[in-house]
Formats: structure tokens, C-alpha cells, sequence
């Protein structure tokens, strides 16, 4: 009798531990817990670290398929911007092209091994088709993982309600031509637009809301769910305003560097300030902006967040 009892207990203190694994409360995971930021940048002594990551602004894709670099050397663990010098794609992908786009990855990747990836930048002109530009980003997408099945490719797009948005994007079938997105939540009002802030929460979120409508709903091949959705998504935010000149020509950039001790960055409730400095209307957006959308993507579940540019808030992005 008592060896039994000896037995069950041992028994017991084994599978205790089991037992409490399996039957347990699931903790509430903290999706963005391995999540890191992208900022753009053009200085080459930039440095990643263990949550933040450079863009470097730096590629120009010809229409041979080659990649022209103002620099050869990209900052380590980086990934690269290449902008197309072309306005319109409206040709099947080539041999040619395919062969210089290869050649390029491949001499990239052994003049810069701790390369992430590269991120195209998607300004096309108004004149570009949706089924012209989508074959030509999944056309990239592909060369890019034939050669290196770890090599990232992200996509910097207009949001919909962006004043520069042809309507070009297929969103649900360059959702499987890409890694990531950047959606440029700057320019709301811009030198092509009338003076205004350059991005508002409301404009920010109301397209938020349509990306997902296009993508979460039953009649595309798949229902894409909103966490999928929101794990695809960085939030471009901006790090400069624009000014109304004292000639009247609204447009001028103004970098958040010099106003970042100001109280009309520090201490405005509000998503921008309106500063009059030296005869000009500054539209600078303000700290109270920038952290608002930081916490929002950390607890809604978005990619990160993606800074254009470090040049302009240097002091910002080291705080």
C-alpha cells in the first residue's frame, strides 16, 4: 500500500508539469515583440540596430533591368531603395532585363553580403496600367527569389486616398509579389496641392480602413484576415513639414531637426502645428503625432513603422 502510494505520487510530480503546460490560460502574446522599424537615409555610415533598420536611398533601376548606385557600398544589414527612372511599364519583362536585373542581385549580394533585401519604390506616372504594373512587380519579385529565397522585397506604395494615386495597385494580387508594404502616409497636402498639414490621423486612418476593405472580403479567391493584413503594412511617417514661402509657393521642405525642442512640436495635442517663421507658414508635424501612430501600429498589430528620413530627425530617431 504505501509503495503504491509512493508510486502515484512520483507519478504525479512528473506529469504535474505536463499537465499545467496543456491546461493553462494561453498568455496574450505581444505580437510586436520581435518587430522592428525601417528609416529611410542616404548616409552611408547609417548602423542597424536590434529594432530599427535602414533603407538606403540609393538604387536607380534602368529599363535594361540595371540597377544604377550612387554608392557601391550599402550601410551592413540594410536593405535598398531602388527607384524605376521610367514613368510607365507597359512591355512583357525581357530576356535582357532579366539577365542585367540577375547579374546586378548577384554582384550586389557579393559586394555587400548582409544585405536584407530591397524595396521598390512604386511612384509610377498616371499613364500606367494595373496589369502592366502588377506583372512587372511580380516579374521582380520573382528574379529577386530565384536568387535568394531569403532576399526580402518590399513594395513603398501610394495610399488610396494619396493625391498622387493613379489607381494602378492590384493590391490583392501584389499581396503574394512582395514581402512587405510601406504605405507613404505623408504628402496629404503637398507643392501639388494647397497648403496643409502633410499627413492627419483621420487621413491616415480612413485609408487604413479602405486597404483593408479591398483586401478582407469574401469574393477574392481568398479571404485575407485583418492581422495578415496588418502584419503586411508599415506606416510611412514623416519627419518634415512643408512651408508656404514668403513669394506665396507652398512646397518647401522643412525638416522636424530644428523645431524638435520647440513647444509646437513638443507640447501640441494636435497632429500638426502652424508655425509663422521669418514670413512663412511652416505645417510641421508634431511629437504627439509621430507617438500616437508608433503606439498604434505597436497595439493594432502593424509590420512597424517606416521614417522618411533619418537625415531630417536624427535627434528624433536617437532619443
Amino acid at each position: 500500500m504505501f509503495q503504491r502510494d509512493i508510486f502515484q505520487y512520483c507519478i504525479f510530480i512528473f506529469l504535474y508539469p505536463l499537465i499545467f503546460l496543456l491546461t493553462a490560460e494561453p498568455k496574450n502574446l505581444n505580437l510586436s515583440q520581435d518587430s522592428f522599424d525601417y528609416f529611410f537615409t542616404s548616409k552611408i555610415d547609417s548602423l542597424a540596430t536590434h529594432n530599427r533598420i535602414p533603407i538606403f536611398v540609393s538604387g536607380r533601376l534602368e529599363k535594361n533591368g540595371k540597377i544604377e548606385l550612387t554608392k557601391e557600398i550599402i550601410p551592413k544589414s540594410s536593405f535598398l531603395m531602388i527607384v524605376p527612372s521610367f514613368s510607365v511599364w507597359n512591355e512583357p519583362m525581357n530576356p535582357t532585363f532579366e539577365n542585367q536585373f540577375y547579374h546586378f542581385i548577384t554582384l550586389l549580394l557579393k559586394t555587400n553580403p548582409t544585405t536584407k533585401g530591397l524595396v521598390l519604390d512604386a511612384e509610377f506616372g498616371a499613364k500606367q496600367s494595373k496589369d502592366s504594373y502588377t506583372n512587372f512587380v511580380c516579374s521582380i519579385h520573382k528574379l529577386i527569389k530565384t536568387k535568394d529565397s531569403n532576399l526580402q522585397f518590399h513594395l513603398a506604395l501610394f495610399p488610396p486616398n494619396h493625391p498622387d494615386q493613379h489607381g494602378y495597385y492590384d493590391l490583392a494580387k501584389l499581396y503574394g509579389c512582395s514581402d512587405n508594404w510601406i504605405f507613404m502616409f505623408y504628402d496629404e497636402h503637398s507643392p501639388r496641392t494647397k497648403p496643409g498639414p502633410i499627413s492627419t490621423s483621420n487621413w491616415i486612418e480612413s485609408n487604413l480602413s479602405e486597404i483593408e476593405k479591398k483586401l478582407h472580403k469574401k469574393k477574392l479567391p481568398f479571404e485575407i484576415p485583418i492581422a495578415s493584413i496588418r502584419q503586411k503594412i508599415y506606416l510611412g511617417l514623416p519627419l518634415y513639414g512643408y512651408a508656404k514661402t514668403k513669394s506665396g509657393k507652398f512646397g518647401k521642405v522643412v525638416p522636424i531637426q530644428n523645431w524638435i525642442v520647440t513647444p509646437e512640436f513638443q507640447s501640441s495635442r494636435s497632429d500638426y502645428s502652424i508655425i509663422k517663421h521669418n514670413g512663412e507658414v511652416i505645417y510641421l508635424p508634431t511629437a504627439h503625432f509621430l507617438k500616437h501612430w508608433e503606439k498604434i501600429s505597436t497595439e493594432q498589430g502593424y509590420a512597424g513603422i517606416a521614417y522618411w528620413r533619418e537625415e531630417f530627425a536624427t535627434m528624433y530617431l536617437n532619443q
